[in-house]
């Protein structure tokens, strides 16, 4: 992260400076000054957020975007549903990102800025990319890991429908991935003997009533958590997925007060 002490002294100066020549008065310096002030710090934002490009095991390129808050911090890792893309994070990891998280989302191979050639539907799709899915995710946390300000003891995934089974296959295989957030989605057998015996990993499952059998899905899977954080939250009417932060303004904020209690603990 860029730090802001210097360019806020130059502000503060060259304002003192016109100041004296043109006679400002206390009221305009004032307003001149949050002007100043407030573009300091959308540049400084901006320069926390930096898109890249991640090498999945057989050379693709996976697109995605890294939120670095400029210290060393806990890390989150963000997996879409297969009805959209990275973009459906966008508020969300920048609430995580001004919490103090460094964040990675990207674009699964075959949607978005991932895309990987031409089908006839979603099903041919899925077919194609979904074997895929593991190992790209796991090049993508193998990236996170990768960068220096990433406390890699705390790291949180969350995960959209399709990547639900995918976010607790990743907290199958590290050890690091101390809580994971669900949404509205599946999670295979293997992965609920993984919560039932995982005392270590909280999860948080968000679903909404008229989304199929997502709520029954989400209260067994929480429901197999030892994990006393482990938190179930239900809706009606909310969508599914990210389509849920739409509804339910309050769930972004919920889920990252939920990573702050369960990630800031590691040192």
């Amino acid at each position: 992260m860029v730090a802001v002490s210097h360019p806020v002294n130059s502000a503060v100066r060259l304002l003192l400076v016109l100041n004296m020549r043109y006679k400002i008065s206390v009221k305009n310096f004032i307003i001149a000054l949050i002007v100043a002030l407030t573009i300091i710090a959308s540049v400084s934002a901006q320069s926390q957020r930096r898109d890249v490009d991640i090498e999945a095991d057989d050379g693709f390129l996976l697109r995605g975007t890294f939120f670095d808050v400029g210290k060393s911090a806990p890390a989150v890792l963000l997996l879409h549903q297969c009805n959209g893309d990275r973009k459906g994070y966008d508020n969300l990891a920048s609430l995580l990102a001004a919490a103090g998280f460094n964040v990675l989302t990207f674009d699964s191979r075959g949607f978005g800025d991932s895309s990987s050639g031409r089908y006839a539907n979603q099903r041919s799709l899925m077919d194609a990319v979904y074997p895929k899915f593991p190992e790209d995710i796991a090049a993508a946390h193998e990236f996170l890991l990768s960068q220096p300000n990433v406390n890699k003891r705390s790291i949180g995934v969350v995960g959209a429908s399709c990547n639900v089974s995918m976010a607790v296959l990743l907290a199958q295989r590290h050890p690091e991935v101390r809580a994971v957030v669900l949404l509205s989605g599946p999670v295979h057998e293997a992965g609920k003997n993984f919560i039932r015996k995982s005392s270590d990993v909280a999860i948080f499952g968000a679903a909404s009533e008229d989304d199929g059998q997502a709520v029954q899905g989400m209260k067994e899977v929480v429901g197999l958590s030892q994990n006393k954080a482990s938190k179930l939250l239900t809706f009606k009417n909310a969508g599914h997925g990210v389509e849920m932060f739409a509804k339910e303004k309050q769930l972004e904020s919920d889920i990252v007060n939920w990573l702050k209690a369960r990630l800031k603990e590691t040192p």
